[in-house]
C-alpha cells in the first residue's frame, strides 16, 4: 500500500499554468506521428525550452514550458491515416494540450517519482478546465522519470519524425 501513496504524490496547485497565444509566441518544435494510436503531437516551447535544439536532450534551462497538443487524425475509408503535404499525419481534432514548465524547486512533491524540477499539467483543447489538474500529474512525473537523468531532461518520446 505504501508503494501507492508514492505514486500518488503530487502538486496540489498549479504552478504550471496555461499559456494563452503560445501559438503565436512560442516556437513550433516538432511533430510526432504516434503508429501505435494514431495520433499526432505537435510541440512547442518558450524560448528557454527551443534553445535546446532537437536531438538534444538538456538539461533544459529554468524558465523552459513546453506545451504538447495531443491531436487525433484523419483516416481514410480502410482506417489507416491520411498524411498531410509534409508528410505527417493529417490533423483532425485538438484533445488536450500537456503543458510542462521547469522552475527551481518543481517537482519535490512527487517524492521519488521526480523528473528533474518540471512539473505538469493538461488542459482542454479550448485552455478553459484541467484534463490533468497538479493533483493527478503523477503519472506525467511517473513517465518523464523513467527516462531522464542527471543531466537529461526527458521530453520527446521515440515516436518523433522530422
Amino acid at each position: 500500500m505504501a508503494g501507492l501513496l508514492v505514486w500518488l504524490q503530487a502538486p496540489q496547485t498549479d504552478r504550471v499554468g496555461f499559456p494563452k497565444d503560445y501559438r503565436e509566441t512560442f516556437k513550433r518544435v516538432r511533430v510526432s506521428d504516434r503508429a501505435d494510436t494514431k495520433t499526432t503531437a505537435v510541440i512547442y516551447a518558450n524560448t528557454l525550452g527551443a534553445s535546446v535544439k532537437p536531438g538534444e536532450r538538456g538539461p533544459y534551462p529554468y524558465g523552459s514550458i513546453l506545451i504538447n497538443e495531443t491531436w487525433t487524425t484523419v483516416k481514410d475509408a480502410t482506417g489507416s491515416v491520411v498524411l498531410d503535404e509534409g508528410g505527417h499525419y493529417k490533423l483532425d481534432q485538438l484533445q488536450k494540450i500537456h503543458v510542462m514548465r521547469k522552475e527551481k524547486g518543481f517537482g519535490e512533491a512527487y517524492g521519488d517519482k521526480r523528473s528533474g524540477e518540471w512539473e505538469y499539467v493538461s488542459f482542454a483543447p479550448d485552455g478553459q478546465g484541467y484534463v490533468t489538474p497538479p493533483s493527478e500529474s503523477a503519472p506525467c512525473a511517473q513517465c518523464h522519470h523513467l527516462f531522464a537523468t542527471e543531466n537529461r531532461d526527458w521530453v520527446f518520446g521515440k515516436y518523433e519524425r522530422h
